[in-house]
């Protein structure tokens, strides 16, 4: 047996994968999104370092994924298209600490601040098999939070289900 799948998490709670790489596209058509890094909380100004991300699917830490990025002063957006392979419902879900912000086409807006922990809180979509919907996807990563610990152990990545799956 080279997989089988474990018992459900909880009842009504899809089991939830990351998105394969092969799903998501630049707004010029290649794999993966366009990722723009900021050394600010706000995504303001421009990037300090611009590239093109395979996948969300990243554990910090505390340290930056950039050198000249300060540790727990920086902001990330994602943005490009998603390629479903099948008609259908799907549920996404964000999982970040201690921010994010998620929005694909114009129905599905996800997100939040998770201060102590990363949570699982899927949402349903219906989307056109072949068909590009954008993408997009924005994170905080910041130290002043309200009880001004250092948010260690920041991960990020986005989840999804097909429906019946």
């Amino acid at each position: 047996v080279l997989y089988a799948q474990g018992c459900v998490l909880a009842d009504g709670l899809p089991a939830m994968q990351h998105v394969p790489a092969v799903y998501l596209l630049t707004h010029e058509g290649g794999q993966g999104l366009k990722a723009e890094y900021f050394a600010n909380t706000e995504w303001s100004g421009s990037p300090l370092w611009t590239t093109t991300d395979a996948q969300l699917d990243f554990a910090w830490d505390i340290n930056p994924p950039h050198p000249q990025l300060s540790p727990g002063n920086y902001s990330v957006r994602w943005t490009g298209y998603l390629l479903p392979p099948v008609s259908g419902v799907y549920h996404f879900s964000e999982w970040a600490k201690p921010y994010m912000d998620f929005s694909l086409g114009d129905s599905l807006r996800a997100g939040g601040t998770y201060e102590h922990h990363a949570a699982l809180n899927p949402r349903a979509i219906f989307l056109e098999g072949g068909k590009n919907t954008r993408w997009r996807c924005a994170t905080k990563i910041f130290t002043a939070m309200r009880r001004h610990a250092l948010c260690g152990h920041l991960r990020l990545w986005i989840c999804w289900q097909r429906h019946g799956q």
